[in-house]
């Protein structure tokens, strides 16, 4: 999935134009620290998650048109982001989350990185310098 703009998923990469080629993308999307947030949550991954919509509304949420037929993952999930933050230690985490008909938020993987950890040895981040990282979801079936 990609993320051309308005927090919109898509299947295929964007196509690349003559006119559009040679462009940056500014497609930045910016995240308040709240160091409070996530905690509502108690253990991680340790038991039941329930409706995710109360932690949707400190998070960066980008979301697909419906799917209409059932997609089955099996293994692990790979996700690849392009990132910076103003400190020199910071964490990514994403959820892939199931959206019901009604709108209760289903939790199906979860994966995180400590920015500081995306090399061998870690070394801590460059504030404001932008940062390719990729990490797995975790296992799901």
């Amino acid at each position: 999935m990609y993320i051309p703009e308005d927090h919109k998923l898509i299947e295929q990469k964007p196509l690349m134009t003559r006119l559009n080629e040679n462009k940056v993308s500014n497609n930045v999307n910016i995240l308040e620290y709240r160091p409070w947030v996530g905690f509502e949550a108690g253990t991680w991954l340790g038991g039941l998650t329930g409706d995710q919509r109360p932690f949707d509304k400190y998070s960066l949420i980008y979301v697909s048109e419906p799917i209409k037929q059932a997609i089955e993952i099996i293994g692990v999930v790979n996700v690849s982001l392009q990132v910076s933050a103003t400190v020199r230690l910071a964490h990514w985490i994403v959820r892939l989350e199931d959206v019901d008909p009604n709108g209760q938020i289903a939790l199906t993987t979860t994966g995180a990185i400590n920015g500081a950890q995306r090399q061998t040895p870690p070394t801590y981040l460059k504030p404001n310098c932008r940062y390719m990282v990729t990490f797995p979801l975790h296992f799901t079936t």
